[in-house]
Parts: C-alpha cells; sequence; structure tokens
C-alpha cells in the first residue's frame, strides 16, 4: 500500500508541492499546463497556488517552470501530468521534445504520462482513473506494473463510450521514458 498526500487549493502552493514531490513513487499533478510556443519553452509551466508572502520569488509564485522542474530531484516511477499541453513544446532533432514532461524525466522520473494538446476536464478525469485503476490491478495482483498497456486499456475504455469515442479525448495522453 501507498500513502498518498493530496495537496489541494490553496495547499497547494508551489513550495509545499515541491516540498511533496521528493521521495514519492508516483507523481500525479491535475492543473493547468501553460504553454506559450511564441515564448521560450523554458517558460512553459504548471499553475500552482501562490505561496504566501512569496511575490516577486521565483520558487513561490504559483508557476512550477520548466527550469525549475528541471531542478527538482525526483526518484519517481511515474509522473501523470493532468494538464493540457504537458508534451507540447519545440522538437529539436536529437534532443525531442523540450516540454513539461521532459523537465520531469531529466529531473528523474523513469517515466511520465503528459498530454499533446489542450484537454478535456472529464474525459481526462475519467482516463486517468482508468490508468490508476490498471495499475493498481497489476499491483494487487503482484505483477510488476505495465505503464503502457494500463494507458492503452484506459484509451480503450474512454474511446468505447460515446460521447469520449473521438480522438480528442482519448489521443492526447502519450508515456514518455520507460515503458
Amino acid at each position: 500500500g501507498g500513502e498518498v498526500l493530496a495537496l489541494q487549493g490553496a495547499r497547494a502552493d508551489e513550495r509545499s508541492v515541491r516540498a511533496a514531490l521528493a521521495g514519492k513513487r508516483i507523481l500525479h499533478l491535475a492543473t493547468h499546463g501553460l504553454v506559450d510556443e511564441r515564448r521560450h519553452e523554458m517558460f512553459a509551466a504548471l499553475a500552482l497556488a501562490a505561496s504566501p508572502g512569496g511575490q516577486g520569488q521565483s520558487d513561490a509564485d504559483g508557476l512550477l517552470q520548466l527550469f525549475e522542474i528541471y531542478q527538482l530531484d525526483l526518484d519517481a516511477e511515474l509522473a501523470v501530468l493532468s494538464a493540457c499541453s504537458t508534451h507540447a513544446g519545440p522538437e529539436v532533432e536529437g534532443e525531442g521534445v523540450f516540454a513539461l514532461s521532459r523537465g520531469f524525466l531529466i529531473a528523474g522520473a523513469r517515466r511520465v504520462v503528459a498530454s499533446l494538446w489542450r484537454v478535456d476536464d472529464r474525459a481526462t478525469a475519467v482516463l486517468i482513473g482508468g490508468l490508476f485503476r490498471g495499475l493498481g490491478a497489476e499491483a494487487r495482483a503482484g505483477r510488476r506494473p505495465r505503464y503502457a498497456d494500463a494507458l492503452r486499456a484506459a484509451k480503450a475504455a474512454l474511446r468505447a463510450r460515446p460521447e469520449s469515442s473521438d480522438p480528442y479525448f482519448w489521443a492526447p495522453f502519450t508515456l514518455s521514458g520507460e515503458g
């Protein structure tokens, strides 16, 4: 069994989230992803609550930016970024996509589930719920989690629903890193 730490609302400020990420095996950040393709990709960010008294301080401004993600020290099996465009960014030949997902891989996450475009909140909740249920079933059965298979099954279940059969709803999430 694993301990779940949920930070919501004002408790999900940047400093608290940074502190909570350390040492966690699975990370799930359900927030807003901010990507402005006209600006430098290092300013892509996950929106969090601003830390009290943190005005003017980049580690407390409520934006966990890509350059700050690179500096995290993670040891996670999986980071799930339930936000818009977390795997979107410029592609550099020989390097891959410079995106929020890449930041988590560089910081120490072995694999990242992230989105390619703006996502539907309800469909994303169903998809990510299915992903975690699949991973939980693997763990309860004493099997090593098969992350790609769990994501594929969650996408298939969402796709089978008439209201979310369009690829817009189930296709944006990808798995990067180890399979």
